[in-house]
């Protein structure tokens, strides 16, 4: 699981006097039963170049469908 950092631990993060034993034990596993999955379109993962630009809102959006995991 990935390591999502609460808004409330920020400046804690950034603080460069703290030891890297200190940043440590502010990785920890975000509670998957907090996230929330859906499924976007394809273009997220296209390469993009500049003849064809690969931005935009909507490639984050949900689309319509079912997750099988």
């Amino acid at each position: 699981m990935p390591v999502i950092l609460p808004r409330s631990l920020e400046k804690r993060w950034i603080n460069k006097s703290l030891p890297p034993e200190e940043l440590l034990k502010l990785c920890v596993t975000f509670p998957d039963a907090l996230m929330t999955a859906y499924k976007v379109s394809k273009k997220v993962n296209t390469v993009s170049t500049k003849r064809k630009p690969n931005k935009g809102i909507d490639l984050t959006k949900p689309t319509q469908g079912s997750l099988d995991f």
